[in-house]
């Protein structure tokens, strides 16, 4: 699970760049601040498991990948990804607070490529 969070959330800082989506990803990060919070926690203690002390290092270079592949993605096609970036925002602005993680696990909105770090990845 986050995985996920971690993925819908790059991948929606990235429309907020590449869409002028700013509003919407601001509104999305006030809203789930909490969900963010403990994501970004669950997230480090994994990788510290996975890593130990390459954890950081590890961690930024899967965020980039995600990053760069959401790019990509804008760039070959911007008006399908802001479309899609557009009505995920919507989709969260109707999801409770506390509910990310279950949302991102149970809908994937985006197609996701670099959604494993390698082959000692779960979704814990």
């Amino acid at each position: 699970m986050t995985l996920a969070v971690r993925q819908i959330q790059t991948h929606l800082m990235v429309a907020a760049l590449s869409c002028g989506h700013s509003t919407q990803y601001n509104a999305f990060v006030n809203r789930f601040a909490t969900d963010i919070k403990s994501n970004g926690d669950a997230l480090n203690r994994y990788f510290s498991r996975q890593y130990g002390g390459s954890s950081k290092s590890q961690l930024n270079a899967y965020i980039t990948r995600i990053a760069n592949e959401a790019s990509r993605t804008s760039m070959v096609n911007r008006q399908g990804f802001c479309e899609e970036a557009n009505a995920v925002f919507q989709s969260l602005m109707g999801t409770n607070p506390g509910q990310l993680a279950t949302y991102a696990t149970a809908n994937q909105p985006f197609s996701i490529q670099a959604g494993s770090c390698t082959t000692r990845t779960a979704q814990k």
